[in-house]
């Protein structure tokens, strides 16, 4: 029976000989029987001489001081110590990535390497310290060598695995939700579940102005052909906006108060106290200017690399009439000198079967010149007809469901 179960006297502890673990008083029964298949007699025995021993339960019991000397019992691990709080463990990574999230500040030295007991393993794990006098082989000297160099290693290994899991972290974000791993806007917004193991940086790239790529560098060495192709047409793209934003803020003036009240309303059944209008600061509007130019350089580009595979890279679904549009804009942007009058039909604000003469007497209307103060209406082409359709559905959607959903 000695050979399967000892009790530790001095803290008053079942410990199972073959697994080197201490056991739980109302448990070592159901260990022995399904661990070392025991049966008959010998269990009986073991059962018969243990049960009702005044003994604890390693799970709630009070570890050993620190520095106590080994329980030859139970095995002996090496280990790590945080110098700042009494964090222990056996693993390199878990002691590199605890300083690291623990936020201790910097130091010289962040841990020391220890010799550890604990009473079980796994869930159960709970270590202390223990000293260490059973191998006078070494010297101290030469045992801080060989600590030092062990430690060096164990460091560097630990610090180029982590550096490498932050650089796929970088790219492919934190593929786990929890209140301790993103803000509430990101669970507000399901990203992790939307983007999933995407590229986060191919997709933040895609939605880079062009502006923003010359700054950052991006495409360095890259001025081939087709990125400068690229370049000129989403700079006609972002001038085909700002003259949308500036023919509606110019349109503005002539819109009746009521409605730039409601406009202006968050519910559907009052309307606003301050009506609709122009942003006041130019900040605002150079802020609202960059967004546009953002969605629509973002969206343009899924348009260029196909409907199935900006689903599949970036996580962007489009409707039917989405892409529609999207067709026109690029119709649009491909035709260098003359704008073309072919759109998709959706959202365009006019009958499918007008004649050429009707089509011809809305341009000009929108073309018109107003002698009123001097102010007059930018002109109104085909490539801003299908950007302002483009952005009026995007604005005009509902944002309070899934990106999925809506296209968005």
């Amino acid at each position: 029976m000695d050979e399967y179960i000892k009790v530790d006297d001095e803290h008053r502890m079942l410990i199972c000989q073959k697994c080197k673990t201490a056991l739980r008083p109302d448990t070592f029964a159901k260990h022995f029987r399904q661990i070392h298949k025991l049966t008959g007699s010998i269990l009986q025995d073991i059962i018969n001489h243990h049960i009702g021993r005044d003994v604890v339960d390693p799970v709630y019991s009070e570890l050993p001081r620190d520095g106590s000397a080994v329980i030859r019992w139970l095995p002996v691990s090496r280990g790590f110590s945080c110098i700042k709080c009494r964090f222990l463990t056996v693993a390199p990574d878990n002691i590199v990535r605890h300083w690291r999230q623990a936020r201790h500040g910097t130091a010289e030295t962040r841990w020391e390497e220890v010799t550890l007991q604990t009473w079980m393993g796994g869930r159960y794990v709970r270590y202390w310290i223990v000293r260490d006098d059973g191998d006078t082989s070494i010297t101290p000297d030469s045992a801080d060598v060989i600590r030092r160099s062990t430690m060096e290693e164990i460091i560097a290994s630990s610090q180029a695995r982590l550096k490498e899991e932050d650089a796929v972290r970088l790219r492919k974000g934190d593929l786990e939700e929890d209140i301790d791993r993103d803000s509430s806007w990101v669970r507000r917004l399901r990203w992790v579940r939307h983007f999933g193991s995407r590229d986060l940086l191919s997709i933040h790239d895609a939605a880079t102005w062009v502006r923003g790529r010359a700054i950052t560098g991006n495409r360095a060495g890259q001025a081939d052909e087709q990125a400068i192709r690229e370049q000129v047409l989403l700079g006609r793209l972002g001038q085909s906006f700002d003259r949308e934003v500036d023919r509606c803020c110019w349109r503005l003036d002539s819109v009746p108060t009521e409605t730039l009240q409601w406009l202006a309303s968050i519910t559907a059944t009052s309307p606003s106290g301050v009506p609709f209008g122009k942003k006041g600061k130019e900040a605002s509007m150079t802020k609202y200017r960059s967004v546009g130019h953002r969605y629509l350089s973002f969206c343009w580009r899924s348009y260029r690399i196909g409907r199935e595979e900006a689903l599949e890279r970036w996580a962007v679904r489009f409707t039917d009439e989405q892409w529609s549009l999207l067709h026109d804009v690029d119709e649009e942007l491909q035709e260098d000198a003359f704008p073309s009058s072919r759109d998709s039909g959706f959202c365009s604000g006019r009958n499918t079967d007008t004649d050429d003469d009707e089509e011809d007497e809305e341009v000009s209307e929108c073309d018109e010149e107003f002698d009123d103060g001097g102010i007059s209406s930018p002109v109104y082409n085909a490539l801003d007809r299908a950007i302002f359709r483009t952005w009026y559905q995007a604005t005009s959607a509902n944002i309070d469901v899934l990106p999925t959903q809506t296209g968005h």
